[in-house]
């Protein structure tokens, strides 16, 4: 009969880590709510809400140019109506310099702050989910390591993470992607469309899904009639969450997409960072206030701005086509439903890299995008010093954001231009590197994810073209890299046929 105290120190090392797990959450959330916060944005969420309560949702897009889409306005009046319920002006939170501002903008952060902080921790429990369910051949320390790392770039990103919208955009695409993996299409899609609907850029993670959702019987041009509908069912959610703003503001409420297709080069978008490395060199370039930041003036600049949107697409077409490869060639266990289910880290590394890609060729760079990546970046299933290096990469790109922003980010910007209005001569030396910086690192992350695809990919190919030896001639032969390459192109292209 085995010993009643046989099992007490795995137990007791069990709870101990799951103590230790809950202790750094609370302590990492309380940091976050109560000290780290600049509130930039807030004074605009403010601006909408108490426009809003005075003269009705109509009222607000007739009297303001509303840059976000219906599911997030709907987020701000929500979160100002909550803070009308209760009553904060004698909260203690008050007290705390964090929250020392005038009534209407305390009432509105301190409500804004608190529902993020449960969005916050609702992302806490989807990493760990998506951990356990993605990775499942881990080790709990390496979870417990995956889960540190993700609170290390929390803590870096804290500035903007409670302060602004997108904590709540980065929990919607990591559960639309815990229901991708587990073998939920619909509910995933659905998801997907609230994430759309609430800022655009999950839009380029269709086409991902929509491979996502097909059954895991193999690439056949049949399937492109359940494509099709799957896309249907995805473009009537993102009209349904906005028909309701609509039916109240009508076209209006879809002012936003006119506001984003007017901006220019943002100042800290990769493309500013181009433009002032080539500013010691003759090309000319300047900064000018527009849309609540400040865009870069350059000869250089009309040329870039016309090829960021193609960019975008062709990236996200190179990371649609390695998904493609990446779920063909090996043989799919049956109870497995879906691509989404039968492959979970090609469909994780595949998120990451597509919205990398964004991030990394979007004419737009704000320092908020950084929260949409906060829950995929423990997922990639890398291994060894090819783990080390992507997580020290993640945590430089991080910091280095919250360096531009809101550290020295009048570095980036540079002094005003005399005699001209809302001129600025841009980023000096200082300001530049930090720009730079953070391109490399988002290069040497996009770079990894891509080695780890196109190495799985090979691996792919190297088991299906034994597989076809070994029936055909009982042995195996290595094929050159070219010729393995070719076969796999082939082979795709045969299957979708």
């Amino acid at each position: 009969m085995p010993s009643p105290h046989a099992s007490f120190w795995p137990r007791f090392f069990l709870r101990w880590r799951e103590a230790l797990i809950a202790y750094l959450v609370t302590v990492v959330a309380g940091v976050l709510f109560l000290c780290m916060s600049n509130g930039g944005d807030l004074f605009l969420y403010t601006r909408y809400a108490s426009t809003a309560r005075e003269h009705g949702l109509s009222g607000l897009y007739k009297r303001e140019t509303v840059e976000y889409p219906p599911l997030a306005t709907a987020f701000i009046v929500a979160v100002d109506r909550a803070s009308s319920m209760f009553p904060l002006s004698d909260c203690a939170l008050t007290r705390l310099k964090t929250y020392q501002a005038p009534p209407l903008l305390r009432e509105y952060k301190i409500a804004h702050r608190c529902t993020m902080l449960v969005i916050f921790l609702i992302t806490v429990w989807l990493v760990r989910r998506l951990c356990a369910g993605c990775l499942p051949e881990d080790s709990k320390w390496e979870r417990f390591q995956r889960l540190s790392l993700f609170l290390a770039a929390s803590v870096l990103s804290g500035y903007v993470l409670l302060d602004r919208l997108d904590l709540a955009l980065a929990a919607l695409i990591a559960g639309s992607l815990a229901l991708l993996t587990r073998g939920r299409p619909t509910l995933s899609l659905v998801v997907l469309a609230a994430a759309i609907a609430f800022k655009l850029a999950p839009i380029v993670l269709v086409p991902i899904w929509l491979l996502g959702c097909l059954p895991a019987t193999g690439l056949q041009f049949r399937q492109m009639r359940l494509a099709l509908g799957r896309l249907s069912l995805l473009a009537s959610c993102v009209a349904l969450f906005c028909l309701p703003m609509y039916f109240v503001a009508g076209i209006r409420s879809l002012e936003f997409w006119n506001y984003h297709r007017i901006r220019g080069i943002e100042y800290e978008s990769s493309y500013a960072a181009i433009l002032f490395a080539l500013k010691p060199f003759g090309c000319p370039a300047a900064l000018r206030a527009a849309f609540g930041s400040a865009d870069v003036e350059s000869p250089l600049a009309p040329a870039m701005l016309h090829a960021a949107p193609l960019l975008v697409v062709l990236s996200g077409a190179a990371v649609f086509l390695l998904c493609v490869l990446g779920v063909r060639g090996t043989p799919l266990k049956p109870k497995r439903e879906t691509f989404g289910q039968a492959y979970p880290q090609v469909f994780t590394v595949a998120t990451l890299l597509a919205m990398l890609c964004l991030v990394l060729f979007n004419k737009v760079f704000s320092p908020q995008y950084v929260v949409w990546l906060l829950p995929l970046i423990p997922l990639v299933p890398l291994q060894g010093k090819a783990r080390t290096w992507f997580w020290g990469f993640a945590l430089g790109f991080s910091g280095v954001t919250a360096l531009i922003f809101p550290l020295w980010w009048k570095n980036v910007l540079g002094a005003e231009i005399p005699g001209e209005l809302g001129c600025l001569s841009g980023p000096g030396l200082l300001g530049t590197a930090l720009l730079l910086a953070r391109t490399a690192l988002l290069l040497a992350m996009i770079g990894t994810l891509w080695r780890w695809l196109l190495r799985t990919i090979g691996h792919k190919g190297n088991v299906h073209n034994h597989q076809e030896r070994q029936a055909a001639s009982g042995r195996f032969h290595a094929l050159p890299r070219s010729t393995r390459w070719l076969r796999i192109v082939l082979k795709s292209v045969r299957d979708l046929s």
